[in-house]
C-alpha cells in the first residue's frame, strides 16, 4: 500500500471525528490555508501548513509544523499549490476535505486541475464523494440505491467497465462533451469502475437514509 496524503482545505467544514479517522489512515497531513483552523479544532497532527496564510483567523501555529508560505498575489490556488507540492511524495491517494464548499469558481477550478495528477484524488463533501481516478476504483461503503455518475475529466476515457450498476458499461468510451455517464445507480454489491486510459471523475451520492 502506497502513501496516502490528507489535505484539509478551507471550504465546507467536516466533522472532527471524520477528519481524525482520515488523518489516522494518512501518512502525511497538509493544512491548506484556512483549513489549518479545522485541523487544529479536530486535534490533528499537521505536517505542513501551506498557502498565503490570509485565513488563519489568529490561530497560533504550533512548533514543529512546517510552513510553506506564498504571496497572496499568485497564479494558482492554494489547493493547486498543495497538490503540486505533495506530488513530489509520489502518493497513491490524496484525500481532500474542504475542497468542495465555498466559492463556485474555486470548486470548478479544483475539479478542472484534477486531470493533471497521476494519483487518485478523493474529494470528501457533505453527502457526496468525488473520486478522480485513472485506474480501478472499488466503491467502498456503497449501498444499493446510491447514485453514481461518471464524468470524464480528460477529453476521452477509454475502456470503461462498471460493476454493480444499473446501466453497465463493458469497455466503452466516455467523452467529456457528453452526459452519458450521469446518474447511474448501484443495484448490487460490490460496486466499482475501471478504465484503460484517461481520467474519470466518479461521483458517489449515498441514497437518502443510506
Amino acid at each position: 500500500m502506497g502513501l496516502r496524503v490528507l489535505l484539509v482545505a478551507s471550504g465546507e467544514p467536516a466533522e472532527p471525528g471524520t477528519l481524525r479517522e482520515a488523518a489516522a489512515a494518512a501518512g502525511y497531513v497538509v493544512a491548506v490555508n484556512g483549513g489549518f483552523r479545522q485541523a487544529q479544532e479536530a486535534g490533528l497532527r499537521v505536517d505542513l501548513l501551506l498557502g498565503d496564510l490570509d485565513s488563519l483567523g489568529g490561530v497560533p501555529i504550533p512548533k514543529g509544523v512546517r510552513v510553506l508560505a506564498f504571496p497572496s498575489h499568485k497564479d494558482a490556488t492554494d489547493l493547486e499549490l498543495a497538490l503540486d507540492h505533495v506530488s513530489a511524495l509520489r502518493p497513491d491517494v490524496v484525500e481532500i476535505f474542504g475542497g468542495l464548499g465555498g466559492r463556485l469558481d474555486h470548486l470548478l477550478a479544483n475539479l478542472a486541475i484534477a486531470e493533471k495528477y497521476p494519483f487518485t484524488l478523493v474529494f470528501r463533501g457533505q453527502g457526496v464523494d468525488l473520486h478522480a481516478v485513472s485506474q480501478e476504483l472499488d466503491l467502498e461503503g456503497a449501498k444499493v440505491g446510491d447514485t453514481v455518475s461518471l464524468i470524464p475529466l480528460s477529453d476521452v476515457v477509454e475502456g470503461v467497465r462498471t460493476q454493480g450498476l444499473e446501466y453497465p458499461l463493458r469497455g466503452e468510451a466516455l467523452f467529456r462533451a457528453s452526459s452519458r455517464g450521469v446518474s447511474n445507480r448501484v443495484t448490487s454489491l460490490p460496486a466499482g469502475v475501471s478504465l484503460e486510459k484517461g481520467k474519470l471523475l466518479v461521483v458517489h451520492i449515498p441514497s437518502e437514509g443510506g
